[in-house]
């Protein structure tokens, strides 16, 4: 099939298998152990784990990260049970079986991986790399957006700690070898507070995480680039007292627009952080993936959704300036005038 849309144009969608809602490994798990022996890959498939790296922000590169405790391996489900413009989601683990067998015995939280949707992205090791570098700097600047808004736990933004896991497996990858995106799995509502395009979700009281659906039932790609979220539910949403400043009363869905808004100011209009989407609880505050950051160079730097100075003027184009914002001292109109 082909994609019309978001950043799959003109390419062609991978076939996969959507699992049962509410299922997780429905339709089985592959197993890749942890640098095996060559006769035990060799008796897996050739499957194997080979690393996993996360991206650092200190050295600009990726570094190993630590397996979890006892682990000796790691399953990703054979069924998909989400999409997004360009990657698949399934359901992902680290275990401490030392082969395949009917019971995993799994270690640490539920994860998910994320692999490429089209199948010219399937074989660039770049790909998935540049989605783990991205989400890091963007949580740099969310660790120095929650430093300077010094308030209510509800405000905190971070972004989820991806990692990428080097596999093996004949007839997968053109050498055999590929990489897969991994991050914790989000439990909540999925909510998309604004997009790449100038979207914002309209301001109301955010629904705390695990309030809402099961979790199996969340597709963690369900909106799309462009596409504006269904706020039909609205009266459903529980209500959080607004916490009053000089400035005006801040409630919870001010800080994704302020944080949008503050990256452009801290990084000298260079960068845009937005596409923010995720869940939230007001004891953790915001739990966000997938951004994309517009780069003023305008050269796609940091993907195809990256686009660059027009990506960021359609932000102001739409952004209203809220009281987290001026408590921020952020100033729309010098914003603007540097697009």
């Amino acid at each position: 099939g082909r994609k019309k849309g978001g950043g799959g144009a003109g390419l062609t969608e991978r076939t996969v298998v959507q699992e049962d809602p509410g299922q997780v490994g429905t339709g089985g798990w592959d197993f890749y152990t942890i640098s095996p022996d060559d006769a035990t890959q060799h008796a897996n498939g050739g499957r194997a784990c080979l690393a996993k790296e996360r991206w650092s922000m200190d050295v600009k590169g990726f570094v190993a990260a630590p397996y979890g405790p006892g682990v000796a391996a790691v399953v990703h489900s054979r069924r998909t049970f989400g999409s997004g413009a360009e990657r698949y989601v399934y359901h992902f683990y680290e275990v401490s079986n030392d082969s395949p067998q009917t019971v995993m015995k799994f270690v640490g939280n539920q994860l998910t991986a994320k692999d490429p949707k089209h199948q010219e992205n399937v074989n660039d090791p770049k790909f998935l790399r540049n989605f783990c570098r991205v989400q890091a700097k963007a949580q740099a600047l969310a660790v120095n957006f929650n430093r300077r808004v010094q308030g209510k736990s509800a405000w905190q933004i971070s972004f989820v700690e991806c990692y990428i896991y080097t596999l093996t497996e004949w007839g997968v990858w053109e050498d055999g070898t590929g990489s897969v995106l991994v991050e914790p799995f989000l439990e909540g509502r999925f909510v998309k507070w604004n997009s790449n395009a100038g979207y914002v979700k309209p301001s109301q009281a955010p629904r705390q995480a695990g309030a809402g659906a099961a979790r199996n039932d969340i597709g963690l790609f369900g909106i799309g680039e462009d596409e504006e979220e269904d706020d039909s539910d609205t009266d459903s949403l529980d209500s959080v007292a607004p916490f009053r400043m000089p400035e005006g009363n801040i409630e919870p869905d001010h800080a994704p627009q302020a944080f949008s808004h503050f990256t452009h100011s801290i990084t000298d209009g260079k960068d845009l952080v937005c596409d923010l989407q995720g869940v939230w609880n007001e004891t953790d505050g915001f739990m966000l993936t997938d951004p994309v950051i517009h780069h003023a160079s305008g050269k796609g730097k940091n993907g195809r959704t990256d686009r660059g100075k027009e990506g960021i003027k359609k932000f102001f184009e739409t952004h209203k300036c809220n009281p987290l914002c001026k408590r921020l001292g952020l100033n729309i109109f010098a914003e603007s005038m540097r697009v």
